[in-house]
């Protein structure tokens, strides 16, 4: 057992490597394809768990509550691709992390104009870790997008890589009141 910042979790190994695979408890695990001690996952029978993990983040949204975690599985040397059909809609507070750091890679696809959209309810916290969003040649502005709300919320990028961008910033829409970021 290992303590983190998250609370009590499991220790998936004692591989030597510097930073060792860390699952928080309660977590919800996606695992697009198998590795370390993680299969693949199946949006079907899966349930989330290290042991019968979903297939795609999409449906981890679908089920995650609200504060929940949700991380995802892959190899940092060759990172699992975790592409939106459209782009991932965020509406409950959460953190999106990866069981290894760097592991996965949310992408835009296609003409997509953004990978994320922040639309939570008023007063939560979205949190992204140590995983890499794949702008895809689009504006870094359009790649996560935060949406206006009534009372702020916040957007918390710890540790995240954003990649393949043309030009910086983070949107957010109708500029008249901006959401707290970190």
């Amino acid at each position: 057992m290992r303590m983190g910042r998250a609370g009590v979790g499991v220790n998936l190994g004692r591989d030597g490597i510097k930073n060792r695979p860390f699952l928080p408890v309660g977590a919800l695990v996606v695992s697009a394809a198998a590795f370390g001690l993680l299969a693949a996952g199946n949006d079907t029978t899966g349930n989330g768990t290290a042991s019968a993990p979903y297939a795609t983040l999409a449906k981890a949204l679908t089920v995650v509550a609200d504060g929940g975690q949700i991380v995802l599985n892959g190899n940092p040397a060759s990172p699992s691709i975790y592409a939106a059909a459209t782009f991932y809609n965020i509406t409950k507070g959460m953190k999106i992390d990866a069981v290894y750091p760097y592991g996965a890679t949310l992408q835009a696809t296609g003409a997509q104009t953004r990978v994320l959209n922040i639309n939570p309810t008023a007063g939560q916290t979205i949190r992204t870790g140590k995983i890499t969003i794949d702008a895809n040649n689009m504006t870094l502005a359009g790649c996560v997008l935060l949406n206006d709300q009534a009372t702020p919320y916040s957007y918390i990028s710890q540790m995240t890589k954003f990649i393949n961008w043309t030009s910086q910033g983070v949107a957010s829409v109708l500029p008249r009141r901006r959401p707290k970021s970190i």
